[in-house]
């Protein structure tokens, strides 16, 4: 078969790939195998079908007023502190597992000059309101509905991004997460205008397939882009909202950021089935303590978290 682009499949054209290369669809069977849906399609919620809809027909979906102003303001909060403790909490390392295979090293909280962005792969440390995020009910019923009842938090991640001007370093470019089926959920903690700092996601591009090649490899040029829209019809979707709105985006799509002259707090979570791809997290204590205990096994079970004492940067400084 002739790829727009080497090693990037179409996966409704499985039955026209060539038979003739068996290593190379044994190299893309755990996507294919992972591609189908895992539970029945939800009934009784309007919304929450048309949210599977758009998932299934797209790859993203968004929606408005999930989150409350008091939770948003409490949020942007968190950020403002941790922003400010940025340089104390700088230069811890953690390992966490590749996304083809093998582990990264990388850092828990940083601040990236280039790119002016304050970001945290341990937000429960940092921030109160990001266990009460990750129990948000519109993010868990979208999660099962999409991944299945053993849906498991992936990535835990909080972040800052200062005005800068347009770039495309880093995860401004086009890139797909290599790992699969796995949602991606971004709760706007600022109004994000349709020009502003949004992600942008290929609409459709959940379908595609990629080699191991194209996993390791897994950013694309602008050129290649343009071959795969023209092939398949693929239409870029940008994802703005207002503050407390949840993005929902399947991460096999292709996606990238869009910086601008706008602030943008956000948290991230990246939900996904396979609990070998689970990134370390910690949670103070005083902060699972006032918790449901529904509440408290839903993120004991659901991550690789650990429990941290009275030793965690805000109450060692009797900031709570």
């Amino acid at each position: 078969m002739n790829l727009p682009v080497d090693g990037v499949y179409w996966k409704p054209d499985i039955r026209t790939w060539p038979i003739s290369r068996p290593f190379a669809m044994l190299d893309l069977l755990p996507q294919l195998t992972d591609a189908y849906r895992r539970m029945p399609r939800p009934n009784g919620d309007s919304n929450l079908q048309r949210v599977m809809a758009e998932l299934e027909r797209d790859g993203v979906s968004i929606v408005e007023g999930a989150a409350s102003p008091d939770f948003v303001a409490a949020a942007i909060s968190d950020l403002d502190l941790f922003a400010a403790r940025i340089p104390e909490l700088e230069g811890q390392q953690r390992t966490k597992p590749g996304s083809t295979g093998g582990t990264r090293d990388y850092p828990v909280h940083e601040y990236q000059q280039a790119l002016n962005i304050y970001r945290s792969h341990d937000p429960l440390m940092i921030s109160p309101a990001y266990a009460r995020f990750l129990l948000l009910p519109t993010l868990s019923a979208v999660a099962a509905a999409y991944l299945g009842s053993g849906w498991l938090y992936q990535a835990m991640i909080a972040t800052r991004t200062e005005p800068v001007a347009p770039t495309r370093r880093g995860f401004a470019q086009w890139h797909h997460d290599a790992r699969g089926r796995k949602l991606n959920v971004f709760l706007l903690l600022s109004d994000v205008p349709e020009d502003g700092p949004a992600t942008i996601v290929l609409a459709g591009s959940h379908r595609l397939m990629y080699s191991r090649a194209r996993r390791v490899r897994n950013y694309f040029s602008d050129e290649e882009i343009g071959r795969l829209k023209q092939r398949f019809g693929l239409q870029e979707r940008v994802c703005y909202g207002r503050a407390g709105s949840l993005v929902f985006f399947d991460s096999q799509a292709l996606h990238r950021g869009h910086r601008s002259p706008h602030r943008r707090d956000a948290f991230q979570v990246n939900c996904m089935n396979r609990r070998s791809h689970l990134w370390p997290q910690q949670i103070p204590a005083n902060t699972l303590a006032p918790l449901a205990e529904r509440e408290r096994q839903t993120l004991l079970q659901r991550a690789n978290l650990a429990i941290a004492g009275e030793g965690s940067w805000r109450t060692s400084n009797g900031e709570q």
